[in-house]
């Protein structure tokens, strides 16, 4: 895919093509788009299996069939972001909910004990020792 972007690349920093911010600047985007390209492609003929693009020699090679299975074993393996972000987060959320549940049972402890008294003091009043 793009055979020929790093050699011009190459030209372009030796000084053997026209130098400008653009040419260079494309020509890296495309090496990083053939890698991009590359890899998600594996995915989309997943997708869109009966695509013609699929039919290309690029996609039916021996090397392209290795590749692919590579990337879909390390991609089966890779854990997701939501998983890792997931594994972060619980401690967080654990740590919060505990400090939610003392909270609770400080708050309830107080409300027992003003209960308590509350009751004390209808009592002493009921029975005339306030």
């Amino acid at each position: 895919l793009f055979p020929e972007a790093s050699e011009w690349l190459d030209k372009v920093h030796q000084g053997q093509a026209e130098h400008t911010v653009s040419a260079e600047g494309f020509l890296k985007l495309i090496l990083i788009l053939r890698v991009t390209f590359l890899q998600d492609s594996v995915f989309m003929q997943k997708i869109c299996p009966d695509n013609p693009i699929w039919k290309h020699k690029l996609f039916t090679s021996q090397k392209d069939l290795e590749f692919k299975s590579q990337l879909e074993t390390s991609s089966q393996a890779e854990e997701s972001q939501e998983d890792v972000l997931i594994r972060r987060v619980i401690p967080i959320v654990e740590r919060r909910l505990a400090n939610i549940e003392d909270q609770n049972r400080q708050t309830y402890e107080k409300l027992a004990e003003m209960l308590n008294r509350l009751i004390a003091d209808v009592s002493d009043i009921s029975t005339g020792r306030a």
